[in-house]
């Protein structure tokens, strides 16, 4: 009866090896899944933050191009008067910008900030599945090694 318990012991070590192994790829795609999301995040600050100035700079042509259209129609292009309207035009221009740039990198530190968060908590994760992995790992290598030893005593009892 004890050589069976053994075998039974050593099988089912083997099976509890293959298991935390298994699973211990799997912790591992989950780390690397939480490391490519890394880039996205500082895609979403790059974009919120308009480093190169593209938007403004497109935004700010037009409304300059479509305050001297204005004023060309109007008839005060080139004048005292026209300069001081598209002044004013741009200036109020600016303000706005300014306060929507704001709202934009708000936006985009909060989706940063919530895509950082679901990196860590995957990574942790990841990091928990592999210590317990890693523990049943010991365990199975534990039981396999009790079915070997107890395999080679009853083995060398029959002689």
């Amino acid at each position: 009866m004890a050589f069976l318990d053994d075998l039974t012991s050593l099988f089912s070590g083997g099976a509890g090896i293959y298991g935390a192994l298994q699973g211990m790829g799997n912790a591992s795609q989950l780390q690397d899944l939480s490391g490519s999301a890394i880039p996205y995040a500082q895609q979403i600050l790059q974009t919120g933050f308009d480093p190169q100035s593209q938007l403004y700079n497109r935004t700010a042509g037009q409304v300059s191009d479509q305050s001297n259209a204005i004023n060309a129609m109007s008839g005060v292009a080139g004048t005292p008067y026209g300069a001081g309207l598209s002044d004013m035009n741009m200036r109020n221009f600016n303000l706005d910008w300014q306060d929507r740039q704001l709202g934009r990198e708000s936006t985009a530190a909060s989706g940063f900030g919530a895509l950082e968060r679901g990196v860590t908590d995957l990574s942790n994760s990841a990091f928990q599945q592999n210590q317990a992995y890693g523990q049943a790992l010991g365990g199975g290598i534990g039981s396999l090694l009790g079915g070997a030893g107890g395999l080679f005593s009853d083995i060398a009892g029959l002689f």
